[in-house]
């Protein structure tokens, strides 16, 4: 599961969508919702790619969207931003 919560900019989910095919992943149920000036990415992801590999594709997607972003697998979350409601991380 990734989530990407920040402000809403023109071009997101392009860029979002762009790093998760450059990792090698695919784009399962995806859940999007923009609230004022915020939007919310959930998005099932899947591939052989490390959560590691896709938190460094998306560490400057979420960087320009001042967003943070967290991935989250059964064994294993990894997130960049300053905090995580999914893993607790910050």
């Amino acid at each position: 599961m990734l989530i990407l919560v920040g402000e809403d900019r023109p071009g997101i989910v392009a860029r979002v969508t762009r790093a998760i095919y450059e990792t090698g992943c695919s784009l399962g149920e995806a859940s999007m919702i923009r609230l004022g000036g915020n939007f919310t990415i959930m998005m099932m992801v899947s591939g052989d790619a490390a959560p590691r590999d896709l938190e460094l594709a998306l560490a400057p997607v979420a960087k320009r969207s001042s967003s943070y972003a967290c991935i989250s697998t059964r064994r294993t979350a990894a997130c960049t931003g300053t905090w995580c409601p999914t893993c607790r991380c910050g």
